[in-house]
């Protein structure tokens, strides 16, 4: 009898391919998982950096806005208290030649009340001060707001504007009986400035004292040396800071000083 001698390769080979057609199977899994962690990376990355982009850009142009809205505030403060105008000559002189010309408007356009005109204005054309809980003089009624399209013009703000309303005291008048002077007005100025979705506003704001005396309206003398005095009313011809054809007192002196400064920002 023959004795077949025993090949256990023959036995083992068919493991061995299966074993192998497993390997294979598993690290092709491994590969599509570590390609998706890879992915995955990436687009955390990639989020990542365009948070921070938009945090950055974010937080420039609130940085210029705010710049822009305190540069402005400041160069307007600078307009309404650096004029001390000696006689209404000087007023008159900057008035025709369009120097301070915001400080002119406000000398212009306040106090404007019915009364004081010989010929009845529109009450729409009063700028009338703010009082609060009345319902005609609230402060959207009483706001003027100007814009500034150079900014916008120079892409420095998407929109900038100066929002300016005034007050005093309920049943004040422009002067009290035998007296000439008036320190009870404070105007407010708001600057705001828009870039993108952020927005900054500065508000500061001024008490306005007036004093009235005739040597204020001296104009000159004749050749006798006599004074000559300006007219109890003189009307400034400008479409830009007299559009209403308001008269004014020649008489008056007004200082605007800083009261206080707010600012805030969003």
């Amino acid at each position: 009898m023959k004795i077949l001698r025993h090949d256990r390769r023959k036995e083992t080979m068919p493991v061995v391919k299966k074993t192998l057609q497993k390997k294979d199977g598993s690290a092709l899994l491994i590969a599509i998982v570590i390609m998706m962690v890879v992915t995955m990376l990436s687009l955390l990355l990639l989020l990542a950096s365009y948070s921070f982009f938009a945090t950055a850009l974010k937080q420039q142009e609130n940085d210029q806005c705010r710049e822009l809205a305190e540069t402005l505030s400041a160069e307007i403060e600078q307009e309404l208290t650096t004029p001390r105008f000696a006689n209404f000559q000087a007023v008159e002189t900057a008035m025709q030649n369009g120097t301070d010309p915001l400080w002119c408007y406000l000398r212009i356009n306040l106090w404007q009340q019915e009364q004081d005109h010989q010929v009845m204005v529109s009450r729409e054309h009063i700028w009338n001060p703010y009082i609060a809980g009345d319902d005609f003089q609230n402060k959207d009624e009483s706001t003027r707001v100007f814009t500034v399209p150079e900014l916008s013009e120079q892409d420095v703000a998407d929109e900038t504007t100066v929002s300016i309303y005034w007050t005093k005291p309920s049943g004040t008048k422009r002067y009290d009986d035998n007296q000439n002077s008036n320190t009870d007005t404070i105007v407010y100025v708001t600057v705001t400035c828009t870039k993108g979705k952020q927005t900054s506003d500065v508000t500061k704001s001024y008490n306005l004292t007036m004093e009235k005396t005739e040597n204020y309206a001296l104009r000159g003398t004749d050749e006798e040396g006599n004074p000559i005095y300006y007219p109890d009313s003189v009307m400034i011809s400008s479409s830009v800071l007299n559009p209403d054809n308001f008269p004014i007192d020649p008489r008056e002196s007004w200082i605007f000083t800083t009261a206080n400064d707010t600012g805030n920002t969003n």
